[in-house]
């Protein structure tokens, strides 16, 4: 049974980026949910810093590999705070945003690298975009087995998922399909 996620919320669009790192823990019990924020501004705004340059660097350069290298550096900083007491911990990345950021790599290719790293993708929207880039992240999240939402339904799709895994015995993938 899952006891944690590993949590990376970041948000993209062409003004800004930002990251908040979380680990949500299950009690053995599977009657409460723990919720660790990890507030270290230093490393925060490290990678945040560096997010932004990758985003800078689109459209001439495939991002997919040093943006998921980065993703899973930050995932790593946070499992490694907690001193190797955890049976299980799952990868949960939720990216926010608003669409404007296309990456400038093929969705196949993002997908295995999330997959390299053992990452589950939930994409939520702040607008409704275009088609093809509603297609594009929504296809991008169900192939790394996460979620598609839009904002509004965000916090209830991801607490319901939150609950799911660390309460009972879903891992992310089952939960996110059962959503």
């Amino acid at each position: 049974m899952v006891n944690s996620i590993a949590c990376i919320i970041f948000s993209l669009s062409a003004e800004s980026s930002g990251m908040l790192f979380n680990r949500f823990q299950g009690e053995l019990d599977g009657n409460q949910i723990i919720v660790d924020a990890y507030n270290n501004p230093q490393l925060i705004n490290e990678f945040t810093r560096r997010l932004g340059a990758i985003i800078r660097g689109m459209p001439n350069s495939e991002i997919s590999t040093p943006f998921c290298e980065l993703l899973n550096e930050a995932f790593e900083s946070i499992e490694s705070h907690n001193n190797g007491h955890e049976e299980s911990c799952e990868r949960l990345a939720v990216m926010i945003t608003d669409g404007s950021i296309r990456f400038g790599a093929d969705r196949d290719q993002l997908t295995r690298e999330f997959r390299r790293y053992g990452i589950t993708l939930a994409v939520v929207l702040i607008c409704t975009p275009a088609f093809d880039t509603w297609n594009f992240f929504r296809d991008l999240s169900h192939s790394t087995d996460g979620g598609y939402m839009l904002m509004a339904d965000a916090a209830r799709d991801l607490g319901r998922v939150t609950t799911m895994v660390l309460t009972d015995s879903y891992s992310l993938r089952q939960a996110f399909r059962h959503i």
